[in-house]
């Protein structure tokens, strides 16, 4: 995976105050296999652990053989297709104590949809009596079958996809893809000015918003949004964001803003609001 494309993004979502559980979203967590790459990663942000030098480079067998022996670290079964009570039984007994040597206990939940309604119920109870030596991380690429009350304590955090030649931005149509840059390009100012294009949001040229580009803004938002799935869309800007991030290009109370309307778009997607409500809020947001 291109870890370099996510580390802009998780200075931003991980650098404010830590929460006690986090969900990762992407549709990449579809697989069976979750990248050692950004576990390494996570454990190092959110609970001080480093298993491996940098210089090493462990094979995924290695890495997961080290994850299981160390003792403030946890990992539900991944490889079953139903995660039972039983399964999930084992956070609670770890959040009784603090630490022994991490600065939190790391607890993994990888593909958290797979959790039934006896096993969500037991993990529910530990995440309501969280202690703050302990960390719960949650993946899924289904956030609408996770059960509500396990996604409502939990931040919502979504991923760009990481598969080789999958990029979602190299999904999206030439066309659609310029057009979404121009209004990243638009944002990039610590103050940015209320601009957008006048005859072609994908051209340079910059110019105070009109009633024509208002309409223009729409009627994209409209086919994009029929065009292409809510992940798609979604991946798309997430990676915008992150390269805008990393390129110093986009400011962080912008991608702060954007974030959290991802976040909610995220949520709301099993209500079926539709792609281009979404689309017309976020890009409205960073080209005003």
């Amino acid at each position: 995976m291109n870890l370099a494309l996510l580390t802009p993004l998780l200075d931003q979502v991980l650098g404010q105050t830590q929460h006690h559980a986090y969900l990762f979203i992407c549709r990449s967590f579809a697989g069976e296999s979750t990248p050692v790459e950004l576990i390494a990663e996570l454990l190092k942000r959110l609970a001080g652990i480093t298993l491996f030098e940098p210089s090493q480079k462990p094979s995924v067998e290695t890495f997961w053989q080290a994850f299981a022996r160390h003792p403030d670290l946890a990992r539900a079964d991944s490889e079953r297709a139903i995660l039972r009570k039983d399964d999930v039984e084992i956070f609670r007994e770890r959040t009784l104590y603090p630490p022994t040597f991490a600065r939190r206990r790391f607890l993994l939940i990888e593909r958290a949809e797979r959790m039934n309604n006896q096993s969500a119920n037991s993990l529910l109870r530990t995440l309501e009596e969280p202690l703050a030596e302990c960390v719960f991380v949650l993946t899924t690429s289904r956030p609408s079958a996770l059960p509500s009350t396990i996604a409502s304590r939990c931040q919502k955090i979504p991923l760009p996809a990481w598969e080789e030649n999958h990029s979602a931005l190299q999904t999206l149509e030439k066309e659609d893809l310029l057009f979404l840059e121009n209004i990243f390009s638009a944002a990039h100012l610590k103050t940015p000015p209320a601009v957008v294009a006048v005859e072609s949001l994908a051209s340079p040229q910059l110019i105070s918003i009109s009633a024509k580009t208002l309409n223009e803004l729409s009627q994209w938002c409209d086919q994009v949004g029929r065009r292409y799935s809510s992940e798609i869309l979604r991946d798309a800007l997430v990676e915008n964001t992150s390269k805008a991030l990393k390129a110093g290009e986009l400011s962080q109370a912008r991608a702060r803003l954007l974030l959290g309307l991802l976040h909610d778009w995220t949520e709301t997607d099993p209500l079926n609001p539709t792609n281009s409500f979404w689309l017309m809020r976020i890009l409205l947001t960073l080209a005003n």
